[in-house]
């Protein structure tokens, strides 16, 4: 037998969350003994952590007592259901851990380009939209829901990159803040390629040549910036000058990395 205190540290509840367990009648002590104490066997624990476990799943407490209860081959239904359950939570949770990986790489732009991705047009994010979809959208392409999760994370970290750059159009294409950011933006655009290729695939790709890496990144980001969705998108968030402004620091950075190999 357990007392309430150590059943409490056991299985990570609160005295509260025991009384009002006891109160609805979903668990009670096994005994309440004349001093005062509230003692647990090891059935009843179990039993807790079966509870916890529901509530976890997101299951309301007057929901959990009849599935306590339930025949045996009423089981599996309720268990794939609670399994469903608790897999829509870890898929929530994935996309929450990638969404703030995404603001991570965002905090880690110049403060010229940070200042600029903040800046929200409030009307447009929201137009027919609440916040909870909006949200949940932001979340799926985050946690990769329609694709693979790492591929979705390295595709966002290259565009970030290589959309910021649009915000420096001030400091000069072959500036080195400029040069910089399209070497991570170039990195981030490797890392998109080689998750998406198996190993033998990866190693071949290994002997590409600096220039022939080059002109793959190149066509790349020339086929992006002749998109006129994303030359909208970045005219609205950087200015007009972004886009041609990327083009040259890409042709500049592409032109000086196959000339160090050359050389």
């Amino acid at each position: 037998m357990k007392r309430l205190s150590e059943v409490c540290k056991m299985v990570g509840v609160t005295r509260k969350t025991l009384q009002q367990y006891n109160d609805i009648g979903l668990l009670k002590p096994t005994v309440k003994t004349e001093g005062g104490y509230w003692l647990y066997d090891d059935e009843s624990i179990q039993m807790l952590m079966t509870i916890q476990v529901f509530v976890e799943a997101g299951y309301k407490r007057a929901e959990i007592k009849p599935l306590l209860t339930a025949k045996q081959d009423e089981l599996p239904e309720i268990l794939t259901d609670a399994i469903e359950k608790l897999k829509a939570k870890r898929a929530r949770i994935d996309g929450m851990i990638n969404y703030f990986q995404t603001l991570i790489n965002i905090a880690d732009l110049p403060p010229e380009a940070f200042k600029t991705f903040c800046r929200v047009d409030l009307n447009s994010a929201f137009d027919q939209k609440n916040f909870k979809s909006l949200f949940e959208e932001t979340l799926d392409i985050a946690s990769g829901k329609d694709g693979d999760g790492e591929v979705v994370q390295a595709s966002v970290a290259f565009w970030l990159r290589l959309s910021a750059v649009g915000a420096l159009v001030s400091k000069g294409a072959d500036s080195e803040i400029v040069q910089d950011n399209i070497k991570l933006a170039y990195e981030s655009y490797l890392n998109c390629i080689l998750q998406g290729l198996s190993n033998d695939e990866q190693a071949e790709f290994d002997t590409f040549p600096i220039a022939n890496r080059m002109e793959i990144f190149k066509e790349c980001v020339l086929g992006l910036l002749s998109e006129q969705e994303v030359i909208e998108n970045l005219t609205a968030q950087c200015g007009k000058e972004s886009a041609p402004f990327i083009k040259d620091a890409v042709l500049t950075f592409c032109e000086a990395q196959s000339s160090k190999k050359e050389d």
